[in-house]
């Protein structure tokens, strides 16, 4: 009997006080290292583009498609299409526009061509612990595939199925025990 074989595409996450569980993407030509927020409730790979103006530049990394072979706006400054996108923890109304590039987890060679959300960041999204957010909800109302999907049709993965471990301690802060 012949079974296919399985794919395991693990990524360690850091724990922040068991309500934050951050992990690395590379993303970009170069594969410039993102420490996102895995969130099971978002669909989209957001992180903020090298016009954001955000607080601190020096230590947030951006993406600046200028510099990235692979980068394509979607939607963007220079058409001034602006995606409104909810951003359901929060009941924020998120206003960025869309591009594509490639994204490989840290620790893994296999790139896919992704579709990102390039916004700033918003008052709640704003954190120490991460630099953007890796949604992996399955619902998506732009018709654009998330990462699962991404990671499906590239056969990274056989199946559109994810499990987490979340270790269990409120006191860890940034201790990679947690994985995806």
């Amino acid at each position: 009997m012949y079974s296919l074989p399985t794919f395991t595409l693990t990524i360690p996450l850091a724990n922040y006080h068991n309500q934050e569980y951050s992990g690395e993407l590379l993303i970009g030509s170069d594969g410039k290292p993102f420490k996102l927020n895995f969130d099971t409730g978002f669909p989209w790979i957001w992180v903020s583009p090298d016009d954001a103006n955000i607080s601190n530049p020096d230590t947030k990394p951006t993406l600046d498609c200028n510099f990235s072979s692979t980068c394509q706006i979607v939607h963007g400054p220079s058409s001034m299409v602006k995606e409104e996108v909810m951003y359901f923890p929060s009941s924020e109304t998120i206003k960025g526009y869309l591009a594509t590039d490639n994204v490989a987890f840290h620790g893994h060679k296999s790139r896919v061509n992704q579709t990102l959300l390039l916004s700033k960041p918003t008052d709640s999204i704003q954190s120490e612990h991460y630099d953007g957010v890796c949604g992996l909800s399955l619902m998506n109302d732009r018709g654009a595939p998330n990462i699962i999907d991404t990671l499906h049709a590239a056969k990274i993965i056989r199946k559109k199925v994810f499990g987490l471990y979340l270790s269990d301690n409120p006191e860890a802060y940034g201790e990679t025990s947690s994985e995806i």
